[in-house]
């Protein structure tokens, strides 16, 4: 009910509780996502450069994470996306704000996530362990308000990096 309550407060979007769900840590919840998901042989979208434990998980259950490299400015390049989208693919994982690089995706690059999501039925990953730690002004876009695709994508979250809680090893997934 709390991490509901973030939702409406951080971003105006209402989710229930039985559609959240507590892990041990951040990674807990990727290889939740992984072992749910992935069959054996298919393939998951990783960006690069890109968070190193969503390419570990994918393996880990028997799937192929299939790079997708970043523009110079660590932005999406959507048509090199597409063209890396086979019959196989199932997840695309994205950090906004990204680990490593810190880049903060623009609105249209969600919502461009959300559109290759439901075109090629595929489930997006957004994790947002970083999105309370943005300067300049900066404001953070949560792929859980793009609305119609609700049911294509998951949230990842953690309270390690606002909370300072590392050790506590507290996730979730939305």
């Amino acid at each position: 009910e709390a991490i509901c309550s973030s939702l409406v407060r951080d971003y105006g979007v209402k989710r229930n509780p039985e559609n959240v769900l507590v892990t041990v840590g951040g990674l807990e919840a990727i290889n939740v996502i992984c072992a749910t998901y992935l069959n054996p042989g298919d393939e998951a979208l990783v960006f690069d450069p890109g968070y190193s434990a969503y390419a570990v998980s994918v393996t880990l259950f028997g799937g192929r994470p299939i790079s997708v490299p970043l523009t110079e400015d660590f932005h999406i390049d959507f048509d090199l996306l597409r063209a890396k989208i086979s019959e196989r693919t199932k997840i695309i994982f994205m950090a906004n704000p990204s680990n490593p690089t810190a880049a903060l995706l623009r609105v249209e690059e969600i919502k461009g996530l959300a559109r290759v999501a439901l075109e090629h039925d595929l489930l997006i990953v957004m994790d947002e362990v970083y999105h309370k730690l943005l300067y300049d002004g900066s404001r953070h876009f949560s792929i859980c308000q793009v609305e119609e695709a609700k049911d294509r994508a998951v949230l990842l979250n953690s309270f390690s990096k606002t909370y300072a809680m590392t050790g506590w090893r507290v996730g979730y997934l939305v």
